[in-house]
């Protein structure tokens, strides 16, 4: 009985892990094929822990404004304050709110290559859950 939870905690885990994968796949690489660069007006930046960046931009996609957050980790500082009112970003068609601050934190090929691997990674784990169950 033991063992039949484990395969079944195994298979649950890794369906969630697999879902959650997905999307960040989806979402990086819909990014990596839709992304156009634009400039976005700063509206405030602030910095309780790390840096909270409020932007708003035009987007050619959806014909309309933007105002979004992006959130940038103090190591950024330099790059931040030579911002200015206006800074240079890449948005996507999918995800309209989600916007990258050109050269910080970009996905880049490389990243998409991995989080591939993990999804096969995860696949693996899920038919071994799977196997384990039936086999019970």
């Amino acid at each position: 009985m033991n063992s039949k939870l484990t395969y079944w905690f195994v298979l649950i885990i890794s369906l969630l892990l697999i879902l959650g994968n997905i999307f960040v796949l989806i979402k990086d690489v819909g990014f990596f094929i839709t992304r156009r660069e634009t400039l976005a007006r700063i509206i405030s930046i602030k910095k309780p822990f790390d840096y909270n960046i409020q932007l708003t931009y035009y987007n050619d996609y959806r014909r309309e404004d933007f105002n979004t957050t992006v959130k940038l980790k103090r190591s950024y500082q330099d790059k931040i304050e030579a911002f200015g009112e206006s800074v240079s970003i890449y948005y996507s068609r999918l995800f309209p709110h989600d916007v990258y601050i050109l050269n910080c934190k970009v996905p880049r090929k490389g990243i998409i290559a991995l989080e591939f691997i993990m999804l096969l990674i995860f696949c693996v784990g899920f038919k071994s859950g799977f196997d384990g169950v039936r086999r019970q």
